[in-house]
């Protein structure tokens, strides 16, 4: 059978951020689309621990005094919008999951001054954030459970949680399954005119727009973007613990400025992750994905320092995975500079499900209706048009 070469849209990555545009695409009434990749057990969301949550990776305060107070207000809602969406989407397909709260656990003296600064910017811009007093974390199984190295508790509000990735990427393959899949994509031209989409079988396409949401070969895709999207790796654990409080499950946390970040994903199960800054160059530029003995051992030492319960721990998995950050740490969202009918989106920081559903809304809204109220404007890639000068 011959293949059908001419498209609206094609949407180039099966991972999260691809299957969420095809996803919305298609509820919004554009139906002459194509999905182009090798499958999703291929993409970067194949390996996350299923760690989701509102906000931002990093506190508030980090992002207001490098991108403003009013771009970090905006930056936190959208993260909260993302996390609501994706929670609606899994309640309503019943993909499994658990949400509950995002903790912040605060291990130094200047950790827990900052977290201060955040809770009062976020007030300031009518966010929810508050440090927990005494009474409070005393009155908590969990909380109640922290060992002397945490030295506060930031709470950032009910949105946070663990959502299963092997069957949301699944329940979203089912929802896009009478789109056209086609094989891996070799290049992308976006000098001029409609985009030139050449498939690895040297197959070409004719289509209005593309979306590039391939997280790993977009630079390669797009090389005008190469120098501002840097590769990352990181690592998790999934863990069994005996004595976890059963009111844990659901709540997402970090702890040490997120350099640990894990969620209690089930009863007596926790996903911890990260330590990156072990690995060179604390894991930027790495080119696959490996899993470091050292850092397991590293941050099951952490996990036994932070909580009563996290003795004896038996690791039932391990999992490494490579990303991308874009250079300013902010995710990249929206048309291509110079090309609006290239959109891209990736470089979302530690929060790939949560801000790769909604993005992929967000660029579904963009394509059918010419706007997207959910995205920022200054997550565009308009923003980096200084390299392709």
């Amino acid at each position: 059978m011959a293949i059908e070469r001419t498209f609206d849209v094609v949407v180039i990555g099966t991972g999260i951020v691809g299957l969420s545009t095809a996803y919305h695409l298609q509820r919004l009434g554009v139906h002459r689309l194509a999905l182009a990749g090798p499958g999703p057990q291929a993409s970067a969301s194949s390996q996350a621990a299923g760690f989701i949550s509102g906000g931002q990776p990093d506190n508030f305060t980090r992002v207001s005094q490098a991108h403003t107070l009013e771009r970090a207000a905006a930056l936190w809602r959208f993260g909260d919008a993302a996390f609501d969406g994706l929670v609606a989407y899994v309640q309503r397909s019943g993909i499994g999951h658990a949400n509950y709260r995002r903790l912040r656990l605060l291990t130094s003296s200047s950790e827990a001054n900052e977290a201060k600064l955040a809770v009062a910017q976020m007030a300031s811009t009518n966010i929810h954030g508050r440090i927990l007093d005494t009474r409070e974390v005393a009155a908590d199984s969990l909380c109640g459970s922290l060992k002397a190295r945490v030295l506060g508790l930031q709470d950032d509000g009910p949105r946070g949680g663990w959502v299963d990735p092997a069957a949301l990427l699944q329940q979203l393959l089912n929802d896009t399954a009478t789109i056209p899949r086609l094989s891996a994509v070799q290049s992308l031209d976006v000098d001029e005119g409609a985009p030139q989409v050449r498939l690895a079988d040297g197959i070409e396409l004719c289509c209005e727009m593309v979306v590039a949401a391939a997280h790993l070969q977009i630079r390669s895709l797009l090389p005008v973007l190469a120098p501002a999207l840097i590769s990352f790796a990181d690592q998790w654990s999934h863990l069994a613990l005996a004595n976890m409080p059963h009111d844990a499950v659901g709540t997402a946390f970090s702890a040490n400025n997120t350099h640990e970040w894990g969620v209690f994903s089930a009863p007596n199960r926790l996903r911890f992750g990260g330590a990156r800054y072990l690995r060179p160059m604390a894991g930027f530029e790495a080119q696959q994905a490996s899993i470091e003995p050292k850092i397991t051992a590293h941050l099951l030492a952490k996990l036994q320092e932070t909580f009563n319960f996290a003795d004896p721990i038996q690791v039932l998995s391990n999992h490494a995975s490579l990303d991308i950050t874009p250079c300013d740490e902010l995710p990249l969202v929206g048309p291509m500079l110079g090309s609006s009918r290239v959109l891209v989106a990736t470089g979302f920081m530690g929060a790939g499900l949560t801000a790769g559903f909604w993005a992929g809304k967000c660029l579904a809204d963009l394509i059918a209706n010419g706007s997207a109220p959910g995205l920022p404007r200054f997550l565009w890639p308009e923003r980096l048009r200084t390299l392709s000068s």
